[in-house]
């Protein structure tokens, strides 16, 4: 009998409790290892995570600062920004973008389209807007965005070919 504790003990020298826990159905140290590793991936992941919430939730805010601030420019009349009620409304069902530069304004369809590809050609891609009330306005920089199009309005009127009256329609 004095043999089986030496055998118990060699045992345990060459192969550590791994042995003795794969015996009682318990992880080794390899499948502890892999799970902490799985752990401190999902942990970063989560963290990478949070932190993406955080920078997109600080965008949005920058962005609703930025976009009440030209809104406030707008009201108090530093730039005109008219909706398409003020000419009849629209000859077509809808636009598909909700901010134009207007840079033109012709009761003469075929002016509107002369004056669209001079924009085109210098560079900005124009579009005739016809309304009700038989104008054909001619659009350029279209956008979803407030900022965009108050951004874009400013640059446009910079360049020197810019007529000094350009506006921006809001279709809401």
């Amino acid at each position: 009998m004095n043999i089986l504790p030496a055998l118990l003990a060699a045992a345990l020298l060459t192969t550590g409790c791994d042995f003795f826990r794969r015996l009682a159905g318990r992880p080794d140290s390899q499948s502890l290892a892999q799970k902490a590793e799985m752990i401190r991936v999902q942990k970063e992941a989560q963290e990478a995570a949070r932190i993406a919430r955080l920078d997109s939730l600080e965008r949005v805010r920058a962005h609703r600062a930025d976009s009440a601030a030209v809104m406030d420019s707008l009201q108090q009349g530093k730039e005109r920004l008219l909706g398409p009620a003020r000419f009849g409304g629209l000859a077509v069902a809808d636009l598909p973008s909700r901010y134009y530069i207007i840079v033109g304004a012709f009761s003469v369809w075929d002016n509107a389209s002369r004056f669209c590809q001079q924009m085109t050609d210098k560079g900005y891609p124009a579009e005739i807007i016809a309304f009700r009330n038989g104008y054909h306005a001619v659009g350029v920089c279209r956008t979803d965005d407030v900022v965009e199009i108050y951004r874009s309005l400013k640059e446009l009127k910079r360049q020197p070919f810019c007529p000094a009256n350009i506006w921006i329609l809001s279709k809401d």
